[in-house]
């Protein structure tokens, strides 16, 4: 039998939340921190990958140093 703290599920919002801190911190969303951070939350890579590619405030690569929306 499998302990009971491996089916928990992360705090409400530590998937974005983490995203969000490496969207600060690198400008973008880099594979390999994605990576880091589904293994540091225990979470399967593909709810990482969901959350990132549903939000448009984030990048899979990174953004010039001004960037241009229109309407």
């Amino acid at each position: 039998m499998l302990p009971a703290q491996q089916y928990r599920k992360p705090a409400s919002g530590a998937v974005l939340a983490a995203l969000h801190d490496i969207n600060t911190r690198c400008g973008y969303l880099p594979e390999s921190e994605i990576r880091r951070a589904a293994g540091d939350l225990g979470v399967p890579l593909s709810q990482v990958y969901s959350a990132a590619t549903f939000y448009a405030i984030f990048s899979f690569k990174p953004l010039g140093r001004h960037t241009v929306q229109v309407c």
